[in-house]
């Protein structure tokens, strides 16, 4: 829990930052903060605040999967990372192998996705307890 609570810091701290952080499309401090509330604003804010000010609460985690609008920038860092350690090679060697890493990483955190989906169908739907006698288990469930 204490790694989801450093999560939900982080992306509360990105929130206050992307009122200020500049582009070269936006450059004044009164459209950074309009293109950002038109903008990921209402999907960070509903992906955070809950949580991080109602604590870990598991009946609004759900609320989570609204960070998946960053998706694309999961990489970033990675490819940031490649990019200095792979300077000798070539352009089309970096790109390659920066997209190959990228897409493993893809792969991971889809995989943690549908491990949480899983994970939340079976909380909300309880097959209840089995029997001790050894009867059927999916005569349980309905």
């Amino acid at each position: 829990m204490e790694i989801e609570l450093a999560i939900d810091i982080i992306y509360f701290i990105e929130i206050c930052l992307n009122f200020v952080k500049r582009t070269r499309a936006h450059k004044e401090l009164s459209t950074i903060g309009y293109n950002y509330l038109t903008g990921f604003f209402i999907f960070d804010v509903i992906s955070t605040l809950p949580e991080l000010f109602m604590g870990e609460i598991f009946d609004y985690y759900y609320l989570k999967i609204f960070r998946i609008i960053h998706f694309t920038k999961l990489t970033l860092p990675l490819n940031l990372l490649l990019t200095c350690v792979l300077q000798k090679y070539s352009k089309k060697r970096q790109n390659d192998l920066t997209s190959f890493a990228g897409l493993i990483l893809y792969v991971i955190y889809l995989s943690h996705i549908m491990a949480c989906i899983w994970l939340m169908i079976g909380v909300i739907d309880d097959c209840g307890d089995p029997d001790p006698n050894g009867a059927n288990l999916t005569e349980n469930c309905t």
